[in-house]
């Protein structure tokens, strides 16, 4: 990366290393000697900076969450750190009152840019309607302006009744482009980057609607890499299983106020885990140590391999196993040989546990499909 033109001592750059949707603790301790490593990286370069984010889904929907309220989750976060977050829709999933909680123990900055009517904005120590980032060469010569925005989908259809303590979540389109007239007019931002929370096809649409050069989304769970109408889309999938690393870069002073943008989407298992984080993690899921120990139910070898990995984009034999259970438990009163039902339906965002079982392994408590 990096590999353009421009001396190192009249270029400037911003480095940001992306993860969304994340229900696991698992992936962050390699995330911290990632992003270690690649600021290191780029300081030596040209002495760019290196932000990293969460773009939504992070207190929950998870069973740690269900028991310690994202107390675990936030942790990992501070350690990190992961230094900006945005809102996503199942930050809804756990009481308000915990998640008002959840807000004031985090130390980065909230990007907020659709849901400032959440009770926590108005005296929010972290939470912020934008963010502008200021890189500059070596030199002195090259100084450049970032502004970032977090926008939540408000589709009705992922919120039940008073979602976040009655909030109103504004009009996604609408927002985008009040604020990107904001940071680029008034503030002077030589590129606005949007933090997205929708769904692909929602982000097809910006891609359309606006002239953003780069956007980085989340909330689909699985990784999008593509160019729609000259904006390149991307988003790394849910867990932290995989991170964007995108570089935002500008030669030298007289380049254009767009950025030469190059990135690449990495295994985050690929680095070695820091060991204090892992220590944290390890000790977060301790109380799950007695839903580990309850086993549910076998599963039967004929759905071995057994796998959850992209429901919601194939069919996956932890479906087929959890919708043949719920069929045959709907006709055990029927005579034997005989069915009332003939199959079972579910939305394959339902089956999210996102893991490749072990051939012993069975359904436990703790296990997520």
């Amino acid at each position: 990366m990096l590999n353009r033109g421009g001396s190192s001592k009249a270029a400037c750059a911003l480095r940001i290393v992306q993860i969304t949707d994340v229900y696991v603790l698992d992936n962050f301790p390699s995330l911290r000697t990632l992003i270690q490593e690649k600021a290191l990286e780029l300081e030596r370069r040209c002495g760019g900076q290196t932000i990293s984010m969460l773009t939504g889904d992070f207190l929950a929907p998870c069973l740690l969450s269900s028991i310690d309220m994202g107390v675990g989750m936030m942790k990992m976060l501070n350690g990190t750190p992961i230094d900006f977050l945005t809102w996503g829709n199942h930050e809804d999933d756990i009481p308000h009152k915990e998640v008002l909680k959840r807000e004031r123990e985090y130390t980065g900055v909230w990007i907020n840019t659709n849901m400032k009517s959440h009770e926590s904005f108005a005296k929010s120590t972290c939470q912020v309607e934008e963010e502008v980032l200021q890189v500059v060469s070596f030199d002195g010569s090259n100084m450049r302006k970032i502004g970032l925005i977090g926008v939540l989908s408000n589709s009705p259809s992922l919120y039940r009744p008073g979602a976040f303590g009655g909030a109103t979540i504004d009009d996604p389109w609408e927002t985008m482009s009040t604020y990107k007239k904001k940071l680029e007019q008034e503030r002077g931002c030589d590129v606005v980057v949007p933090l997205c929370h929708l769904y692909e096809p929602q982000d097809e649409r910006t891609c359309r609607e606006f002239d953003f050069p780069v956007i980085l989304s989340g909330h689909d769970h699985h990784v999008v890499d593509r160019m729609v109408d000259g904006t390149r889309l991307l988003k790394p999938g849910q867990d932290g299983i995989k991170a964007v690393i995108l570089d935002l870069f500008w030669p030298n002073a007289s380049s254009s106020s767009d950025p030469v943008i190059e990135y690449e989407i990495v295994t985050v298992a690929d680095w070695p885990p820091n060991e204090s984080l892992l220590k944290v993690a390890e000790e977060s899921y301790k109380v799950l140590d007695p839903l580990r120990r309850t086993e549910l139910a076998q599963v039967p070898s004929a759905y071995r391999p057994l796998t959850s990995v992209q429901a919601r984009g194939q069919r996956v034999s932890m479906g087929t196993y959890l919708l043949s259970r719920i069929r045959d438990a709907m006709n055990m009163d029927m005579p034997l040989g005989e069915r009332y039902v003939d199959c079972a339906l579910l939305k394959g965002g339902n089956i999210r546990g996102g893991r490749e079982y072990k051939d012993d392994e069975h359904i436990n408590l703790e296990a997520g499909a």
